[in-house]
């Protein structure tokens, strides 16, 4: 699995924009599933990427309690 986590490689295209270089397999789908965001998109947009870090940041703060 970490090997997996590992490939997660991104291109930048443009200036906050990236597609993906990764393989997707039935791993990197679950991977997916379970974290509730998606890196297999056409085009992974700075925004996009602000809203997976915002909800990654509100999670970490519910479990601390």
């Amino acid at each position: 699995m970490i090997k997996t986590l590992r490939q997660f490689n991104l291109a930048e295209i443009s200036a906050g924009d990236y597609i993906p270089i990764f393989q997707r397999t039935d791993l990197t789908d679950k991977i997916h599933d379970s974290f509730g965001f998606r890196l297999d998109r056409e085009l992974i947009t700075q925004k996009y990427f602000k809203k997976i870090y915002k909800q990654a940041k509100k999670e970490k703060k519910y479990a601390k309690n």
